[in-house]
């Protein structure tokens, strides 16, 4: 095989890879975390309704993605959890495939360099590589919000039917994956409407709305009077330049260390994202705006950094949605940093030093995708230890009462389970276990509604500790007493 054909396959064997090693030597499934067991719940429900049963009702995020993982799993045996995982290794995929063709539709003289800076900046991103094999939908948005970009240019570039149903469907599915997908596509759309008119494009731009009315069908069929609820968001409703200089929470209970702002430019250094991006901040040069569509896809990052500083809310994985753009705006700066490397090192031969830097920068992103790798994996772990436990005590009693393991607890049993965020304390069925963190309890519960509820709890019924477990974890009886 030629070294040109095994640099472009090389982004794709590093995920093929890393999926297997996870799924076939690490046995992750793909579940950490509430939001994971949440996507799966709905999608069973769909799965369910597909198959002739209730309709699956609303729920909090939008629903391709728990959708299209129902759909995939009737090839797989009706395999829900498998088929969810499978989207988002795919969705990594496609958003590979398209970070490369945007790149060399931005920069057509590259071509060796695009997959092998691909494979450093990308395929190796500690950050990436978690959520490529999680039971999440970012990767999949991020899949659609690459694709809708690179159409638009495509579009833009060279006026086509196929090229403005692709960057429909495209963008469409990226905005009802995740919502916030729309705020990186605003730039790039309002340059499509600007040439719309230029090119007098109307009729592609009928056909275009026709096919994105057919896209939100899914999307109000499912969620029905709670279509529009993401606008309801008390995170949104706050929004505010005065946050930029504020480092905590909506709710005011959370702090954070640093100011918002300061949070959000750390996609520019945080080795989490790419190791090499404080460097390459130097070597970012005021020619690079020149390139309109390079200045666009810029202007779309920056957009999305100023609205996500105006939230009360530091979180990794909003964040992250910035990141496939600054791939693309890191990659002048990156050839500027390989040629200034090979400058000073003149005297060696290129070729082995070339191979010596890619394969040392390689292994070196490799090492920090260790922590993220047992980050994931010691999670899911202390959530099946813990249903485990819940398995053990379980055949005495009749329902379980829980508040941040409702998840796994539906995941990995057929256990009727009570959230202490929405049930109502008196309709409990004795005996009951009732699970909850000791450490919840004191930092987060305390002069919340969810502390009342635990405190009538403590009125109405008898509460034993029958058995301490990990991390804070506590299991008890409840059950009525004398009181």
């Amino acid at each position: 095989m030629k070294l040109e054909r095994v640099i472009d396959i090389l982004p794709y064997l590093i995920m093929v890879c890393f999926y297997a090693l996870n799924y076939g030597v690490f046995d992750f499934n793909g579940l950490y975390g509430q939001d994971a067991h949440i996507y799966l719940q709905y999608s069973e429900k769909i799965a369910a309704f597909l198959k002739g049963g209730m309709p699956p009702g609303d729920y909090h995020w939008p629903v391709y993605y728990p959708m299209f993982g129902a759909i995939l799993s009737f090839v797989f045996g009706g395999n829900v959890l498998f088929s969810l995982q499978l989207v988002t290794v795919i969705s990594f995929l496609g958003a590979t495939y398209f970070l490369i063709r945007l790149l060399r539709l931005l920069f057509p003289t590259a071509h060796l360099s695009i997959p092998l800076f691909i494979s450093l900046a990308w395929c190796c991103s500690p950050f990436m590589l978690r959520q490529s094999v999680v039971v999440m939908s970012d990767m999949m948005s991020f899949c659609f919000m690459i694709g809708a970009i690179y159409y638009i240019l495509t579009y833009t570039q060279k006026p086509s039917l196929s090229s403005f149903l692709l960057l429909t469907i495209m963008g469409c599915v990226a905005v009802l994956t995740r919502y916030q997908m729309g705020i990186l596509l605003v730039a790039p759309l309002c340059y499509l409407a600007w040439n719309l008119v230029q090119q007098k494009g109307y009729k592609d731009l009928f056909l275009g709305i026709l096919l994105a009315i057919l896209l939100f069908v899914p999307h109000f069929f499912f969620k029905g009077d709670g279509a529009f609820s993401f606008s309801e968001n008390p995170d949104l409703e706050g929004w505010s330049v005065m946050n930029f200089f504020g480092n905590q929470a909506t709710n005011e209970r959370v702090s954070y260390d640093y100011p918002n702002v300061i949070y959000v430019c750390s996609i520019f250094i945080h080795v989490g994202f790419f190791f090499l991006g404080g460097l390459l901040l130097f070597f970012w040069r005021k020619q690079d705006i020149e390139n309109r569509k390079w200045l666009l896809i810029a202007v779309s990052m920056m957009l999305y950094l100023f609205f996500f500083a105006g939230i009360k809310l530091q979180n990794d994985r909003i964040l992250s949605a910035a990141f496939p753009l600054l791939i693309v705006v890191f990659y002048p700066a990156f050839m500027r940093c390989k040629a200034f490397v090979l400058t000073c090192l003149e005297r060696w031969e290129k070729r082995y030093v070339l191979t010596s830097l890619f394969w040392g920068l390689f292994f070196g992103q490799c090492l920090l995708n260790r922590y993220t790798v047992n980050w994931y994996l010691n999670l899911q772990q202390m959530e099946k230890g813990l249903t485990e436990r819940v398995n053990v005590h379980f055949p005495d009693y009749q329902h379980l009462v829980t508040f941040g393991m409702e998840g796994p607890i539906y995941s990995y049993t057929d256990y009727q389970v009570h959230q202490l965020s929405e049930d109502a304390v008196g309709d409990i069925v004795e005996p009951t276990l009732l699970l909850l963190n000791d450490k919840m309890l004191t930092d987060s519960f305390k002069g919340t509604v969810y502390e009342e509820r635990i405190q009538d709890m403590y009125a109405r019924y008898e509460v034993k500790e029958i058995e301490r477990l990990a991390h804070g974890w506590v299991l008890y009886d409840l059950r009525a007493g004398d009181r």
